[in-house]
C-alpha cells in the first residue's frame, strides 16, 4: 500500500518515529510512500537498538531524480527507498542491520556515509562504500 501525502500533513508523524517531511522530496514537496518501507525502517532502527535513523532521500519527483542522477527506475521515485544514517552507528552496522530485516527481498547497498534501503520485490545487496 502507497501513502500520498500532501504538504499540509507534513509535520505529521506516519510511522511511530517518523513524519511525512522527513520522506519528502525537497523540491516538490511530494511524498508517496509504501507501507512496507516504513514498516522496515521501523524494523532497521529496532534492531539498531533504537538509534535514531535520519533520511537523507525519501520520495523522489522525476525531476529531482534526474538532478541527483538517480536510476531511471529508481524506487525513489516509487516511494519505495530511503538512503539512511543512525546516530551512533557505521554504515556497515546500518547495513547489516537492514540485511537481517530484509533477509528475503529489497534492495541494500551500502555506502560511505550511509546505505541505501529499498522494498523491492527481489534482492539485491551491493558494496558502494568504496566508490
Amino acid at each position: 500500500m502507497r501513502i500520498t501525502i500532501t504538504n499540509t500533513f507534513s509535520s505529521r508523524k506516519i510511522s511511530k518515529h517518523f513524519r511525512a517531511r522527513e520522506l519528502m522530496c525537497p523540491c516538490c514537496r511530494g511524498c508517496k510512500i509504501d507501507a512496507q518501507l516504513l514498516e522496515a525502517l521501523e524494523d532497521i532502527r529496532s534492531a539498531l537498538g533504537n538509534a535514531p535513523i535520519h533520511i537523507n532521500s525519501g520520495y523522489r519527483c522525476e525531476r529531482h531524480n534526474q538532478e541527483v542522477n538517480g536510476s531511471k527506475k529508481s524506487q525513489h521515485m516509487e516511494g519505495k527507498a530511503a538512503d539512511i544514517w543512525a546516530e551512533g552507528k557505521t554504515p556497515e552496522q546500518v547495513y547489516d542491520a537492514a540485511c537481517a530485516i530484509l533477509a528475503r527481498c529489497g534492495g541494500i547497498i551500502k555506502h560511505k556515509t550511509y546505505v541505501h534501503v529499498d522494498v523491492r520485490a527481489d534482492k539485491y545487496r551491493e558494496d558502494a562504500s568504496n566508490e
